[in-house]
C-alpha cells in the first residue's frame, strides 16, 4: 500500500480514533496539494436522481465497497505528490488514497465503466491487433444494473427475487474483472428496506435516516455562526422532507457574526425579539427534522398535484400524488425571497412558487398534466390575459408549455388536506406560527414625500443626479445637472465614471456617503428627494451616455444644453406653493418602519437627510434642493 520515499512533497498526518475506541483512521492534511492541483472535471451523479425510479422494485440490495479507492493503482508522478510525513519517515502511496481532490472522481469513473459494461483491457490487450491475430475481441455487456451508483454506495433492485439475484451475479462478475471488493459487513443483501445514502428506501416510499438525528433534536440553539451555518447544512440535505424549510430557516439565515458576537457577550440582549423568533425557529425545524414523512415514490400513472405557498418572506410548494384518495407528498421545495421579490404581491410570489415546484420537479412532471392548489383565483387569469407587460408576461411565457389546471383551495379543502395527509400542514396553521418567527427581512414600504414648497420669484439651486451600470461589466457612470429657479438655466451639467465600487454594501461607498454628508454641511439650506426616472431624465442621460463613452467630461455644446432643456420636468415635481397641497406627489421615496399618514413635513425633511444616497451610487433617480446664499 504505501513505501519509503524521496518525495520533495511532504503533507501531515492525523490520526483519527474511530467509533468503536480501538481502531484508528489514517488521515493525510493534502490541502496544500489540493490547491496546487488541476481538478479533474468528470460528471458526478446527483443524490436525487438515484433516488427516483425505485418504486417499481420489490427486493433490494444496498452495496458498500471495501477499500473503495485502494483498487485505483498510483502513477510514479502522483506516488510523488501523495507523500506523507510519520515518525518513521516519508513514505509515499502506492494506490489512491482518501483525501487528494481529484479521488472521488477518478473511482467515480472507474465504478461507472464496470457498471456501464465497459471491458477492462490489459497493457498488452490495448496494443493487439485482433485481425492480425484473427481472433475476435470479446464483446462487452449491457449495462450490469440499469442505474449509476454513488461513489462506493451501490444499490440493486430487483422486480422479483430471481431478477434480484440475476443483477447481483452480474455484479459480482464485474467486480471481478475489475478488481473490486464489496465489504459484507457493511452491505445489506435481499431486502425489502434497505439504507442508502442517509435514507431509508423501500416499494412504498423514501424516508429520511440520518446517522446523527439523535444529536441534531438534542442540539442546543448554536453560539457562533460556523455552528449554525453546520445545523442548517445538516438540514439541508433533507429539504426534500421538510414542509416549509425555507419559510422557517430564513430567520435562521438573517443572523450574522456581529450577531453572535452580541449574543455570547452581552447576554442581557437575548431577550430581544430576534433572537427569540430565531429559538423558536430552531426548535420548529428540529421538531420537523425527527417527523420527517415517508415520501411516496414518483407514479406516471397517478394524478399530480401541486399545492403553493408564499409568506412575506419565503415561498414554498409541494408535489403531491393521489394514493387510495389521499394526497400523499413526493418532495417539499422552498426558498428565501430575494430582496427584489418581497415587495412582489402575494400572488406574484405565488407564481413564484409554482416555477419553483416545476423547476425541481421538471422530470417528473415534464409532459404531464398538473393541477395546482392555490389560495388566489387570480393566478388563473394570468393564462387567460392577453396583455401583461413586465415579469408577468416572462411568466406567463415559462408556463405556457405546461398543462396546468388552476384550482382555488378553498379553507374546507386545506383543512382536509392536513386530515388526509397529516404531513401536509394546513395553510391557516402555517400563517399562524410564522408570527412567532418573523425575520427582520421585511419588505419597504413606500412613503410618500411632501411636496416641497417653492415661491414662483424664489432663487433657489437644484441638483439633479442620477447612476447608471450595468451587473455583468466592471465600472459604472454617474452625471450631474445644476438648474437655476425661476428661469430653470443650466449652471453646469456634467458626467463622470466609477470603478471598483459597484457594490453598495462595500466599505468605498460607505465612505463617499459621509464624505457627501460632510460636504451638504457646508450649504445653507437643502433638501433631498427621489423623484422617478420621469422627472430626471436630464440626469439619466447623461449617465447613459457616460456608461456608453466609458468616461466623464463636461457639457458646454449649446445644443447638448438644450437637449437637456428639453427633457427637464424637474418644474412638474417643484410646484409653486400656490398649488393645491391634496394634490398627489410624484415623489417617493423607501423606507422601513414609517407611517406615511402621519408623517409631517419637518419630519420628512429630516428623514430626506438621513435616507441621502451620494451621486456616485449607481442606479438612483434623486434630485437635490439648494436655497442659494444671494
Amino acid at each position: 500500500m504505501i513505501q519509503k520515499s524521496k518525495s520533495p512533497w511532504a503533507s501531515p498526518i492525523v490520526v483519527i480514533i474511530k467509533k468503536n475506541g480501538v481502531d484508528i483512521r489514517l488521515c493525510i492534511d493534502y490541502r496544500l496539494i489540493n490547491g496546487l492541483t488541476q481538478l479533474m472535471v468528470y460528471p458526478m451523479p446527483l443524490v436525487n436522481d438515484l433516488l427516483e425510479d425505485l418504486d417499481k422494485y420489490l427486493w433490494y440490495c444496498s452495496l458498500d465497497m471495501a477499500s473503495g479507492f485502494w483498487v485505483v493503482p498510483m502513477t510514479d508522478r502522483a506516488r510523488l505528490i501523495s507523500a506523507f510525513i510519520t515518525p518513521m519517515g516519508l513514505f509515499e502511496w502506492l494506490r489512491l488514497p482518501v483525501g487528494l481532490c481529484n479521488a472521488p472522481q477518478i473511482y467515480q469513473r472507474l465504478i461507472d465503466n464496470a457498471l456501464y459494461g465497459f471491458l477492462k483491457l490489459s497493457p498488452d490487450d490495448s496494443t493487439r491487433d485482433v485481425f492480425e491475430n484473427g481472433e475476435p475481441a470479446k464483446p462487452g455487456i449491457h449495462s450490469v444494473l440499469g442505474r449509476r451508483s454513488y461513489i462506493d454506495d451501490i444499490l440493486i433492485g430487483g422486480t422479483s427475487w430471481d431478477d434480484l439475484c440475476e443483477k447481483v451475479e452480474r455484479l459480482l462478475d464485474v467486480c471481478e474483472q475489475w478488481h473490486l471488493s464489496i465489504s459484507v459487513e457493511k452491505s445489506e443483501w435481499g431486502m425489502s428496506k434497505v439504507d442508502y445514502l442517509g435514507h431509508r428506501v423501500s416499494g412504498l416510499g423514501l424516508e429520511a435516516k440520518p446517522k446523527n438525528l439523535e444529536s441534531l433534536t438534542a442540539l442546543e440553539f448554536p453560539r457562533t455562526l460556523k455552528g449554525l451555518q453546520s445545523f442548517l447544512g445538516s438540514l439541508n440535505y433533507y429539504h426534500r422532507f421538510i414542509a416549509d424549510f425555507a419559510v422557517y430557516a430564513t430567520t435562521l439565515y438573517s443572523l450574522t457574526e456581529a450577531d453572535f458576537d452580541e449574543y455570547v457577550t452581552r447576554p442581557e440582549f437575548r431577550e430581544q425579539e430576534k433572537w427569540s423568533h430565531a429559538t423558536r425557529a430552531f426548535d420548529v425545524l428540529k421538531t420537523k427534522l425527527a417527523e420527517t414523512p415517508m415520501l411516496k415514490h414518483f407514479d406516471v400513472s397517478r394524478e399530480s398535484v401541486v399545492i403553493v405557498y408564499a409568506s412575506d418572506w419565503a415561498i414554498s410548494g409541494v408535489l403531491t400524488q393521489v394514493h387510495d384518495d389521499v394526497y400523499m407528498p413526493v418532495k417539499f421545495t422552498s426558498r428565501t425571497l430575494k430582496p427584489n421579490e418581497l415587495n412582489y404581491d402575494i400572488v406574484e410570489k405565488e407564481i413564484l412558487a409554482l416555477l419553483r415546484v416545476l423547476n425541481e420537479c421538471y422530470t417528473m412532471l415534464a409532459g404531464k398534466p398538473v393541477r395546482v392548489l392555490t389560495r388566489h383565483t387570480t393566478l388563473a387569469w394570468l393564462f387567460r390575459s392577453k396583455g401583461l407587460q413586465g415579469r408577468l408576461s416572462q411568466w406567463a411565457a415559462i408556463l405556457s408549455p405546461w398543462k396546468l389546471e388552476i384550482c382555488r383551495s378553498m379553507r374546507g379543502e386545506e383543512e382536509l388536506l392536513g386530515t388526509l395527509a397529516a404531513s401536509i400542514t394546513p395553510r391557516a396553521f402555517v400563517d399562524a406560527a410564522l408570527e412567532e418567527i418573523a425575520p427582520r427581512k421585511r419588505a419597504s414600504r413606500i412613503v410618500v414625500i411632501p411636496v416641497p414648497g417653492v415661491a414662483s420669484d424664489e432663487i433657489l439651486h437644484v441638483l439633479s443626479f442620477d447612476g447608471s451600470a450595468k451587473a455583468k461589466r466592471e465600472g459604472g457612470a454617474y452625471s450631474a445637472v445644476i438648474w437655476r429657479l425661476p428661469d430653470c438655466e443650466i449652471v453646469r451639467a456634467a458626467s463622470g465614471q466609477m470603478r471598483d465600487e459597484m457594490d453598495c454594501k462595500s466599505p468605498g461607498l460607505k465612505l463617499l456617503r459621509q464624505k457627501t454628508r460632510n460636504a451638504l454641511q457646508a450649504w445653507p439650506h437643502y433638501e433631498l428627494f427621489h423623484v422617478r426616472r420621469d422627472w430626471n431624465a436630464s440626469a439619466d442621460m447623461l449617465a447613459g451616455q457616460a456608461l456608453q463613452r466609458q468616461g466623464g467630461r463636461n457639457v458646454h455644446s449649446p445644443k447638448e444644453i438644450q437637449d437637456l432643456k428639453t427633457l427637464n420636468r424637474l418644474e412638474e415635481v417643484i410646484r409653486p406653493r400656490t398649488s393645491s397641497p391634496e394634490m398627489a406627489a410624484p415623489a417617493s421615496l423607501d423606507a422601513d418602519n414609517l407611517d406615511a399618514e402621519n408623517l409631517d413635513a419637518e419630519i420628512a425633511t429630516r428623514e430626506r437627510a438621513t435616507q441621502m444616497i451620494p451621486p456616485e451610487m449607481p442606479r438612483t433617480r434623486d434630485a437635490g434642493r439648494h436655497k442659494s446664499s444671494q
